[in-house]
């Protein structure tokens, strides 16, 4: 390829789990001069039987082994996505749904926000790309499973889904640059909690909150073995934000229907939301402005 054009941008073939075969290429074949970018893959909770929250630790082991062994190449999630597929419980020979909204249109829209929430939290990936447009028809080969007919966010006869707004509504959260807080946002919730909470400060000062509660918990037992288990789980959880958010305050759903917030208070320069509920399937997104 660089023989044939030295400018080409070469992309290191997807990876979808084994990061001990990147660090193979990486440290003992040596493949780092001849690659731009690390392209990664990711479907969590459709062909991988991890939760979908462990992307964030398959990112950031990418991440190190480019940084020890490569020289600052772009990292890529060209391909992550959550399918609408499920027939009872299975979904795939990786994964089994719990809950019964587990891989329907609507959680899809869920699920695709929470990713890339999770995503942007990294602060380490210079392109992401949901997969994929539009469904595929049955009579249409396919790589993998089933699943792969059923990743769009549109039908095959190009209607939108839950999650074509979802995608547009994350590109109106994400738009504008902005910094994972971290632990600089103080989350307090009980003990065994199973709740995920994010936030984000943009270039214009407001944050972003966004919450749920894990879907998949790997140490929890299946207690309907037909996946159509109601989830009727509830917390509260509080944050204290490190500046005053003094402004208007909205909460979205995942659709990006807005509605006034009022649970946010201002003290000592900093911005209290007590109490804040995350109910299982549904997610949570805040927007405080300065």
């Amino acid at each position: 390829m660089r023989k044939a054009d030295p400018t080409a941008l070469v992309i290191c073939p997807g990876l979808a789990h084994k990061t001990d075969f990147l660090r193979e290429l990486f440290r003992d074949h040596g493949i780092s001069p001849f690659v731009d970018v690390v392209n990664c893959h990711n479907y969590n909770e459709t062909w991988g039987g991890a939760p979908v929250e462990s992307v964030v630790t398959y990112v950031n082991t990418v991440a190190n082994i480019v940084s020890k062994y490569g020289r600052g190449q772009s990292i890529w999630m060209a391909e992550v996505g959550y399918s609408d597929f499920r027939k009872g419980a299975y979904v795939s020979n990786q994964y089994m749904a719990t809950y019964d909204y587990e891989h329907t249109p609507g959680y899809q829209a869920i699920q695709l926000i929470k990713t890339l929430t999770l995503l942007m939290s990294t602060e380490k990936l210079a392109a992401i790309a949901w997969y994929r447009i539009e469904d595929l028809p049955s009579t249409q080969d396919v790589i993998g499973d089933v699943n792969n007919r059923h990743l769009g966010v549109v039908t095959t006869e190009f209607k939108s889904k839950p999650a074509e707004a979802a995608i547009t509504f994350s590109h109106h959260l994400f738009s504008e640059r902005i910094k994972y807080l971290g632990d600089k946002v103080a989350v307090q919730k009980w003990k065994g909690s199973e709740s995920e909470v994010y936030c984000f400060e943009n270039e214009h000062g407001s944050v972003l909150v966004i919450g749920w509660l894990k879907t998949h918990v790997t140490d929890k037992p299946r207690e309907d073995k037909e996946g159509m288990l109601k989830d009727a789980r509830l917390e509260k959880v509080s944050l204290v934000i490190p500046k005053a958010l003094g402004g208007k305050a909205l909460q979205y759903n995942e659709l990006g229907e807005e509605k006034p917030f009022a649970g946010a208070q201002v003290k000592a320069n900093k911005t209290l939301v007590n109490d804040l509920p995350l109910r299982g399937g549904e997610i949570v997104i805040l927007k405080l402005a300065k």
